[in-house]
């Protein structure tokens, strides 16, 4: 009889006709080092996928070292095919990552040892990046946040709070508990077809297990490497992508107003415009920085 596993990991990969990247993501799952009492089951959702990644996942699942499920939503939005990936789990926990990560071998090492002592209910980890080609000059450094999808260096393992946005949903997990109590992820917040703005369903969700109660930790040592091409180093994805940023933050704003009217102020102004005058744009992921740094999400 074999002993009962120390904790069922569901392992949650949402993916949209990405049949060429996919196994780069899908091979590093497989290279985790996996603690004895832990038990991995991988489920990869198809939203609304139309290419060959059925046929990746299934020749993946054949050799894979542990159960693999694939998943079919067929609509469109990153959202839905969260929500469906939770739905067919029966995990304690579930990690949350995407379809064109590297996740590093030794995360699930890390994340028991972190949860044994830390006792959260959430966790966040480190975006590292993995660029196609060389930045150009004209980047700035400092300020590629929501571009490139990178945490800023040197980011310290820190208690989430609701004044900083740091649990990104490609490098996540939440227990299983939590998510029962507060929900699933918030389908207006996440991006799908034919939208353009930016998704912003795990800075909801972050800041929704916060008010609810729960234990939420960012540790740096949790990393993954995102794949960062080379359409996403050029003056037109900038400058789209901070339109567009712009943008979902405005909705934000707009969606939670009267929890803004309501928000702690300095000398009658609320506290984020200030933090907001101070900062560069893109210190923090835009709907971070007027979702969370506002107070303005309500649930």
């Amino acid at each position: 009889m074999k002993d009962k596993p120390e904790f069922l990991l569901d392992v949650v990969v949402a993916t949209h006709n990405r049949a060429r990247l996919l196994p780069r993501t899908l091979e590093s799952l497989a290279a985790l080092r996996v603690p004895h009492g832990v038990q991995v089951h991988l489920l990869v959702v198809g939203n609304a996928c139309t290419d060959e990644t059925p046929a990746v996942v299934g020749h993946f699942a054949a050799s894979a070292p542990f159960p693999v499920s694939y998943i079919v939503e067929p609509t469109a939005g990153k959202s839905y095919a969260l929500n469906r990936g939770i739905g067919a789990g029966r995990g304690e926990w579930i990690a949350f990552f995407d379809d064109d990560e590297v996740v590093l071998p030794d995360w699930i090492e890390v994340f028991q040892r972190e949860e044994r002592a830390l006792e959260f209910d959430f966790v966040g980890g480190l975006y590292l990046p993995e660029f196609e080609t060389a930045p150009p000059s004209w980047l700035p450094p400092r300020h590629t946040t929501t571009v490139i999808a990178r945490h800023p260096e040197g980011t310290p393992r820190q208690r989430l709070d609701q004044e900083t946005a740091l649990m990104w949903g490609g490098n996540c997990a939440i227990r299983r508990a939590a998510l029962e109590r507060v929900g699933p992820f918030e389908v207006a917040w996440g991006r799908g077809e034919g939208m353009k703005s930016l998704g912003c369903e795990d800075i909801e969700m972050q800041l929704r297990l916060l008010r609810a109660g729960f234990n939420g930790w960012f540790i740096p040592e949790l990393r993954i490497r995102h794949w960062v091409p080379a359409i996403r180093l050029t003056h037109k994805y900038y400058r789209q992508r901070r339109f567009w940023g712009g943008h979902t933050a405005r909705r934000f704003e707009v969606a939670h107003a009267q929890h803004a009217r309501t928000e702690a102020q300095l000398f009658g102004t609320p506290r984020w415009k200030w933090r907001a005058a101070l900062e560069s744009s893109f210190g923090f992921p835009a709907c971070a920085r007027h979702g969370l740094n506002s107070g303005a999400l309500r649930l």
